[in-house]
């Protein structure tokens, strides 16, 4: 510290040994502030990587369910290519009619029961 102080001293010409402490403690706080700077940017920054991971999670997440329901929905028209004709509402109409069957209602759960007895 002796030799810091000496070396601001004559840097400066600073004969008052006050002064001289004075602006070692300010070098120092300045030093801190820097690094205390370029922590909050470092975090900063993680904070944007981590901000644009869950971002990018979110849009896979989407791509999948929008895959999941185009893959079942063709899968339906490959079966009833009738429905092809069909208006949103029309085909809507018809799913709800299909499901209220209680053979089909039976039918599903027990695709559930096995799907969740295999996992």
């Amino acid at each position: 510290m002796e030799n810091k102080e000496k070396n601001l001293v004559q840097d400066v010409y600073v004969t008052n040994p006050k002064v001289a402490k004075s602006l070692l403690e300010y070098e120092h706080a300045k030093d801190v502030h820097q690094k205390m700077q370029a922590r909050c940017e470092h975090l900063d920054h993680r904070i944007t990587q981590m901000e644009n991971k869950i971002k990018y999670q979110n849009k896979q997440e989407r791509k999948r369910r929008t895959h999941r329901l185009c893959t079942r929905a063709g899968h339906i028209e490959s079966l009833l290519p009738e429905t092809k004709e069909l208006t949103d509402s029309q085909f809507m109409a018809f799913c709800d009619a299909l499901f209220s069957y209680p053979k089909v209602k039976e039918l599903i759960a027990k695709l559930l029961t096995k799907v969740k007895e295999e996992n």
